[in-house]
């Protein structure tokens, strides 16, 4: 029986386990120290020589190699005492990539910034090893651990180096090792290769880490026949399948993906590369010959990749930053791309921070900007999209909706199901979005309501501090009974007056906007409508899961479940209409539209208000110094032609004219009416 305790360590649980040997998690109970001991099941008189060579190997190698993305090598502390081979190691806490491919969800392959992530760091740590003269010759999902420090970065790290090899590109004699999917086509006819057979099974993981899928021999018996055809094909070609028993090869992804488009178009060409049969080609450039199987990674990767939201239109897309790539930049793109103009565009965090608040947004660099998702309203055009009646859908499922007859295989059915994946994945995603969109452009509106809320406070008692002062002189030049220039002192009592009652009125109209907008946005009503969306996703991965334990499908059965396929991705498209053109989201965004509209004006309308006081200081110090100098006997005083002799920073000029007549006649008053009178009918 084996025990579950060394002093202070205790064992915690299985991680997994091979043929000879099994891995196991122990903890120090009073550190909480984890580590991952790797032990052998067999005694070491029943060890085969091999692997019993195997195992030193890998201890030999681990303790020397030091790299971020190789698991890293521990010494087994001192209580633990275990008969036969022992390897400690540091524990990684997410599982291995093989699991993580195995969900259902992922049928597909992995999101976007998850396949970047397995590319960078695994071609990381092979490139490395390459350095070190070492080849791995085992790399496959099984062999990628994950490990999710605290700051939630996840880290994708290589292990299981028994079959490593020092193996420079000189080319040796050596057995063949690894898993047949993974192997280099021409370890099936000699036992000499070279360090080239890591590149291939780089290219088998990246494409099945991309796709969901492997881009040869995905589900066959006749293994022989696929290795001849491999070995036969061209060198564009990079993806195959096999219908009614005829192997088919293509020059591009033939599944579709998560990666963006920009970024696909260059990886096409590296699988051209690193799937090449002739291992002397593998890896190098075509036309000069030279390695470029890393270097070509780091220039596809971009420096970092930020998706961005397009509500009005209802699509995402994504840009490739560099580091000194600005905000303007972004926004130059965004006005080109989606014709969306400079001044029209809100580009928001998922926090709810507006990044082009200021003027100047090219001194804001999206280096500094943490997020790696942003979302892009156009102002005053808040409304439902329009979904997409042409929207290409994968080339499967083009197929099982036109040519049902042409799906014969259980491979092809396979592919149906991920394809479906793909589509409701995608789609879920976006409604998810559009939802937390809606809450965003709240929270947006809130804040703008807030803001309006302190400028009425911090102005409005200066307002009422000028009417006071004006009423004093209107009094003054009445005891003095100077008649002059009372009409204008007046005049001038009656614009701030104007602007008074203005202010209060907007604040008075703020007051009941911000109660309508609280009681506008329902959020359980939202969850529900985003539960009712989800929830045909959730069931048909379940639907997934019983099939892929299934044996293959007869002839009659695969007829059966294409017609039940087509069904369910017609009903998903049916009810995502419906939720889109129900009454309730209608309405929702139409108020949030017109929330965003009154809030505008009555934000213009403050700021207009605002801007116009200086210039009624400066008039009352006008008529202020009028009457002291009429009183001193000068019946000519002179208007200082400059307000900064009365220590006062505005200028007196036509532009405030033009303001006093046009903006708080007209818009002021006249909008604000007809904001109170649509406010009141909305009421009603």
């Amino acid at each position: 029986m084996a025990l579950s305790s060394f002093g202070n360590w205790m064992f915690e649980k299985k991680l997994g386990s091979g043929g000879f040997g099994q891995v196991e998690l122990w903890k120090e109970k009073n550190t909480n120290k984890r580590i991952a001991i790797k032990k052998c099941i067999l005694p070491t008189n029943k060890m085969p020589q091999k692997q019993i060579e195997r195992w030193q190997e890998e201890i030999k190698h681990l303790k020397i190699l030091n790299h971020i993305n190789i698991v890293k090598w521990a010494p087994l502390p001192r209580e633990i005492h275990f008969d036969g081979p022992i390897l400690c190691m540091e524990y990684c806490n997410g599982g291995d990539l093989r699991k993580i491919l195995r969900k259902p969800k992922n049928s597909c392959g992995l999101l976007q910034t998850e396949v970047l992530s397995v590319m960078k760091d695994i071609s990381s740590a092979i490139c490395f090893l390459h350095s070190q003269q070492i080849t791995h010759r085992d790399i496959k999902p099984e062999n990628i651990v994950l490990h999710k420090p605290q700051n939630g970065m996840t880290i994708y790290k290589l292990i299981d180096l028994g079959y490593a090899k020092n193996i420079g590109n000189v080319t040796v004699t050596a057995s063949l090792v690894g898993t047949f999917s993974y192997v280099a086509p021409e370890l099936f006819k000699t036992n000499r290769y070279t360090s080239s057979v890591d590149y291939w099974s780089l290219g088998i993981l990246f494409f099945e880490v991309l796709t969901g899928c492997k881009p040869f021999m995905p589900y066959t018996e006749n293994l022989a026949k696929w290795v001849q055809c491999i070995l036969t094909k061209k060198y564009e070609e990079i993806c195959a399948k096999e219908i009614d028993e005829k192997i088919e090869f293509y020059n591009y992804i033939i599944h579709p993906t998560d990666l963006s488009k920009n970024i696909l178009v260059d990886l096409v060409e590296w699988f051209q590369i690193a799937l090449q049969s002739d291992p002397k080609k593998r890896g190098k450039s075509k036309s000069s010959g030279e390695l470029v199987i890393f270097s070509m990674l780091k220039q596809i990767f971009p420096w970092r990749t930020i998706r961005i939201f397009f509500v009005c239109s209802y699509q995402i897309d994504d840009y490739n930053i560099k580091k000194n790539t600005t905000l303007l930049d972004i926004q130059k793109w965004i006005e080109t791309k989606f014709s969306i103009r400079l001044y029209q565009q809100e580009i928001v965090t998922t926090s709810g921070k507006v990044l082009n608040e200021i003027e100047n947004t090219a001194k804001i660099l999206i280096k500094d900007i943490p997020d790696s998702f942003l979302y892009v309203f156009e102002k005053n055009c808040f409304k439902v999209p329009q979904l997409d009646d042409n929207v290409r859908l994968p080339e499967i499922l083009d197929t099982l909706l036109v040519c049902p007859k042409e799906i014969k295989e259980h491979s092809q059915l396979r592919q149906c199901f991920a394809a479906i994946i793909y589509v409701m994945r995608q789609d879920v995603f976006l409604f998810e979005q559009y939802i937390y969109a809606l809450g965003i452009k709240l929270d947006i509106i809130k804040n703008k309501l807030y803001t309006l809320q302190n400028n009425v406070q911090q102005r409005l008692p200066k307002i009422e501090l000028l009417l006071k002062e004006i009423q004093k002189t209107l009094k003054s030049y009445e005891c003095n009974a100077l008649k002059i220039r009372w009409k204008d002192v007046n005049d001038l009592y009656i614009k701030v007056k104007t602007i008074h009652s203005t202010v209060i009125n907007i604040n008075a109209v703020r007051q009941r906007l911000e109660n309508e907008v609280s009681n506008a946005f329902d959020s359980e009503k939202l969850v529900q409508n985003l539960q009712i969306f989800t929830a045909p996703y959730e069931k048909f991965l379940d639907m997934f899961k019983i099939f892929d334990k299934e044996n293959p499908y007869r002839s009659d059965e695969i007829i059966d479940k294409v017609n039940e396929l087509s069904l369910v991705l017609s009903d998903f498209v049916e009810q995502k209409i419906e939720q889109f053109e129900s009454p309730y989201m209608d309405l929702l965004v139409k108020q949030l539209m017109n929330f965003e509209i009154k809030l505008n004006q009555f934000a213009e309308g403050i700021k207009s208000s605002i801007e116009l006081i200086p210039y009624y200081e400066a008039k009352l110090i006008e008529f202020s110094n009028f009457k002291n100098q009429t009183t001193v006997g000068n019946v000519n005083p002179m208007i200082p032609s400059d307000l900064n002799e009365l220590n006062m920073n505005v200028l007196i000029n036509d532009d405030y004219e033009i303001k006093e007549n046009i903006v708080l006649r007209a818009m002021l008053n006249e909008q604000l009416k007809k904001s109170l009178q649509q406010l009141h009918m909305d009421s009603n």
